[in-house]
């Protein structure tokens, strides 16, 4: 929760890039870690470094925010009721939120209870590695999702409709095109990361190349749930959201 009030806050001043190299230099430090706790600690050490890895990057990204507020200058208050303010936000996120919440119950039911039930926990496991590639995948078009947000709202106060439909497309353009090249890499390697693994003929590599058809597609409806936010109709993702889960579903 801190780490997105973070970003949030930071990607609606237009902040984001020294939270983002914060992260990642946060990121290859833990990377470094990784292998000598897993390593020496087992489980109990894998705990520990996702405990050092949520409070490391929120806290850091907490740090940027009071950075920038003792940088900021100081604004008058007078006539803004923030309680009102935060109570129509909320209001109007709220079917974003049952969207997600739909979104984990179905993945949750269809990636895991069943895949556990018809075909055992080996098939789970080989699953959630796609799964995790699948990630590394969106990792780039995910990780400026903020700017996505900035671009988007800042088109639409300086420019009529064209001038947003212009920036969507540029915005799907550079979005594919990253996602483009870390699919091909991944894909490529497919075969060497199920040997990785020690997953030869577990269908891994078919699941990593299974998966680059849902990474394109998601960096393009990325930009639209974005864009959904901001037009602050996220009635109409929702709708969308769960006529799409129950195709997932059936």
């Amino acid at each position: 929760l801190t780490l997105a009030t973070s970003s949030a806050l930071l990607a609606g001043v237009g902040h984001f890039l020294p939270l983002a190299r914060s992260v990642s230099l946060t990121a290859l430090g833990l990377m470094a870690l990784s292998w000598p706790l897993v390593v020496w600690g087992g489980i109990q050490g894998a705990l520990i470094l996702a405990a050092l890895t949520a409070v490391s990057v929120s806290g850091s990204a907490l740090l940027h925010v009071f950075r920038y507020q003792q940088a900021s200058p100081r604004f008058s208050q007078e006539g803004i009721d923030a309680g009102a303010m935060i109570t129509r936000h909320l209001l109007a996120s709220t079917p974003g939120a049952f969207a997600l919440i739909l979104q984990g119950g179905v993945g949750w039911l269809c990636t895991i209870y069943l895949v556990q039930r018809g075909q055992g926990i080996e098939a789970l496991a080989v699953l959630a590695i796609a799964t995790q590639w699948l990630t590394v995948m969106l990792m780039p078009v995910t990780s400026w999702s903020g700017m996505v947000i900035h671009e988007i709202i800042r088109s639409h106060t300086e420019g009529g409709q064209r001038v947003v439909w212009a920036v969507i497309l540029r915005l799907v353009r550079r979005n594919l095109t990253v996602t483009v090249g870390v699919v091909s890499c991944i894909t490529f390697s497919a075969v060497w990361i199920e040997k990785l693994y020690g997953l030869s003929d577990q269908g891994l590599s078919m699941l990593i190349w299974w998966s680059a058809a849902p990474a394109l597609i998601g960096s393009i409806f990325m930009i639209f749930e974005r864009l959904y936010v901001c037009l602050q109709e996220q009635h109409t993702w929702l709708i969308c959201s769960a006529a799409g889960l129950m195709v997932q579903l059936g």
